[in-house]
């Protein structure tokens, strides 16, 4: 569970680059080589985070969050948020079971 954190943490990192970044050098210096380079990189990551957090629905996770994640990962800095609450067990599975 931990490399799924660490990965949000790069895709949220790829995703203020590439928006904070990249974006504004394409279009206030006319250079769209950092967009070029970082955009499938951050593609690449923002889909990997997502299929990471569907394989673990089930295994550490309830289904809330996918929906939660992809919408957080949308957002610049929101894996980041999101992350905090996979640390904090918000969307964890109920593992106790009632002593018989």
């Amino acid at each position: 569970m931990r490399w799924v954190i660490w990965l949000g943490w790069v895709e949220g990192l790829s995703a203020i680059l590439l928006m904070c970044i990249a974006t504004p050098v394409k279009y206030l210096m006319d250079a769209p080589h950092m967009v070029e380079v970082l955009g499938p990189i951050h593609g690449g990551l923002f889909m990997l985070y997502v299929f990471a957090l569907m394989l673990g629905v089930g295994r550490w996770w309830d289904w809330r969050c996918v929906p939660a994640g992809f919408i957080a990962a949308s957002v610049p800095g929101g894996a980041w948020w999101f992350d905090r609450r996979l640390e904090q067990g918000l969307f964890s599975l109920e593992t106790d079971v009632m002593p018989s």
